[in-house]
């Protein structure tokens, strides 16, 4: 059977017909995958996700390629899967994703010792701060309603 015969079946949701296209068009992405292994290495991109993301995009050239167009199946196939891969090379080297995979995690464990309690001091955390804040400001609005403007006066003079 050639491609079009097996694409044809495939678009009316034969699954044989799609599985031995996925198995033909496998040597492709391997290729395809290689061309940009450095780049995806150096973006932390894990090699199985780039797979399955090329899966999709022969499954979208498969359900997608109208064979009355003048461009073999092999060439729209690989143009659909190159750029899946273009797209999540751009999407992980944004800065959003750069600072996330740089981030590191604090809740871990070794040798008994929870670091995120140990590194994380939660009188410097933000909602205690601003709990503090409000606490003195109420305590300082109390001081002033119980004193006269005398005794408050000489109340800041103390401190």
């Amino acid at each position: 059977m050639n491609d079009y015969e097996l694409i044809y079946l495939a678009q009316e949701q034969n699954e044989a017909a799609q599985e031995c296209l996925y198995q033909k068009y496998d040597r492709l992405i391997n290729i395809l995958i290689s061309k940009k292994y450095r780049r995806l290495k150096y973006l932390s991109i894990d090699l199985q996700e780039t797979y399955n993301e090329c899966l999709n995009g022969l499954n979208d050239a498969i359900f997608n390629y109208n064979p009355d167009c003048n461009t073999t199946f092999v060439t729209f196939a690989s143009v659909i899967i190159e750029k899946r891969i273009n797209y999540l090379i751009r999407k992980r080297n944004t800065d959003k994703e750069k600072n996330f995979n740089k981030s590191l995690v604090l809740d871990f464990e070794y040798n008994d010792i929870i670091f995120k309690k140990n590194i994380l001091d939660n009188k410097k955390e933000p909602l205690s701060i601003c709990l503090s804040k409000e606490k003195y400001i109420e305590l300082i609005n109390e001081i002033v309603d119980k004193l006269s403007p005398f005794e408050y006066e000489v109340y800041k003079l103390i401190l």
